[in-house]
């Protein structure tokens, strides 16, 4: 009786079976690595957003608090037809901040206010950022003068957040009672003695996700205005 040989191997259906469980098993793979993927860009945006709320609160405050300095002595050469610090509603939901203080004898006034086109880059047309600007009074012309090239605390532009969706102020004095919020026609001055402190309210959104807004705010103490 001849010998039977055994005869073993992969039949299609098996092959087939295969390259379905194989593909099944790829796919999980790949979606894994993409929610990890997608977790550790919104960790960095995040991270970015931290940082550059950190810096832009950080020099928002560090101005704030010279409105209405003078210099040991030059008390005196103030401007007489400013305020130290005037707050605008500029009709789109968000104010902007103007800052008179006096350094070296010049008297120069800093503008926070939120732009509505980008010059970051031609791709970001639309958005808007938290912009400064830093002017010096020219006694000659009696007007805020231009920037100058000759002087570095001067400059017309600077970007300091960009994808602001919010930018406040809220001002109270030494009792804690808020002032009333400034209107489109009716700027808020802020004279001597009448308010303690601002409290800056940021928000800004994600460039992947513009509809996660993220909001940040401190309060500045305003010990100069005593001086004014």
């Amino acid at each position: 009786m001849p010998a039977t040989k055994n005869n073993t191997g992969i039949t299609l259906v098996e092959i087939l079976i295969g390259i379905v469980v194989s593909g099944i098993i790829v796919a999980s793979m790949y979606g894994s690595f993409q929610v990890v993927n997608n977790t550790f860009q919104n960790s960095n945006a995040q991270s970015g957003v931290n940082q550059n709320f950190r810096r832009a609160i950080l020099m928002l405050s560090q101005d704030i608090k010279k409105a209405g300095y003078s210099d040991y002595g030059q008390e005196t050469q103030r401007l007489l037809t400013d305020v130290p610090l005037r707050i605008f509603d500029d009709e789109d939901g968000n104010q902007s901040i103007e800052i008179i203080y006096q350094a070296n004898g010049n008297s120069y006034r800093t503008t926070y206010s939120v732009n509505g086109h980008s010059r970051v880059s031609p791709a970001l047309v639309g958005t808007r950022e938290l912009t400064k600007r830093v002017n010096q009074w020219s006694t000659a012309n009696n007007s805020w003068g231009a920037a100058n090239a000759n002087n570095d605390r001067t400059f017309d532009f600077e970007i300091v957040l960009p994808f602001i969706s919010t930018l406040e102020f809220d001002l109270a004095n030494q009792n804690g009672q808020l002032s009333p919020s400034p209107t489109p026609a009716n700027p808020q001055d802020f004279m001597a003695g009448n308010f303690g402190t601002v409290t800056i309210v940021i928000g800004q959104t994600l460039i992947n996700n513009p509809n996660n807004e993220i909001i940040s705010a401190t309060t500045v103490l305003l010990k100069n205005l005593n001086q004014w």
